[in-house]
């Protein structure tokens, strides 16, 4: 109890600290090279995000996040870094996630124990995964919340889903920094988390 407390004070008196450093000179970047391109990409990104986001629909659905029975996350190739670290961030707070990772081919028959009271979180960019929309098709139609993270209200896998946070211009692709995506991911577990808390705390 208050450990979660105690790491958001450490974390307030580290940034704080860090202002207070000093950045060494060091010289300037040469023109083009990958970090600048990336750290310049990955700015857009994160610009973009905040002035498109949609707060209500974010907050609806981090609600619906917050009370599934179960949580299943489903993602492949570039986007499955994502699908990870929304995982990750759910798991390390004592929230079960279920990842369906795929190793074996297994993801759509482990996707069928998901039922009505579940959410699946499903995570696709042009070119979307077959296998990522199938489990989403197979949920939905089990009666199952499905939320979609996609690059465009006409993907496939916004059609196979209840609900969709477009990320226009920010989807991951190989010229991409992830910034915005990997931004919107860990909110998103952030929010759903905060949610959870909301009755202890008023209890």
């Amino acid at each position: 109890s208050g450990f979660s407390e105690m790491k958001r004070d450490f974390s307030n008196y580290l940034m704080f600290r860090m202002r207070e450093i000093t950045v060494p000179e060091t010289s300037a970047p040469v023109e083009g090279d990958a970090v600048s391109r990336l750290v310049q990409a990955g700015m857009e990104e994160l610009g973009a995000l905040t002035a498109t986001m949609d707060r209500t629909k974010f907050d609806e659905i981090a609600g619906l996040l917050a009370a599934a029975d179960t949580l299943f996350v489903t993602a492949q190739h570039l986007s499955y870094p994502l699908a990870a670290l929304f995982a990750w961030s759910l798991l390390q707070e004592g929230h079960e996630c279920v990842l369906l990772d795929n190793v074996g081919g297994f993801a759509l028959r482990q996707s069928q124990a998901a039922g009505p009271k579940d959410v699946t979180v499903a995570i696709s960019f042009a070119p979307y995964q077959p296998s990522v929309v199938q489990q989403a098709h197979a949920h939905q139609e089990r009666g199952g919340t499905v939320i979609a993270i996609t690059d465009s209200e006409v993907s496939p896998l916004a059609a196979a889903a209840t609900h969709s946070i477009i990320l226009q211009g920010l989807a991951p692709n190989k010229a991409g920094a992830l910034a915005g995506a990997t931004c919107l991911i860990r909110a998103l577990a952030f929010a759903l988390i905060e949610k959870r808390m909301e009755p202890r705390a008023t209890s």
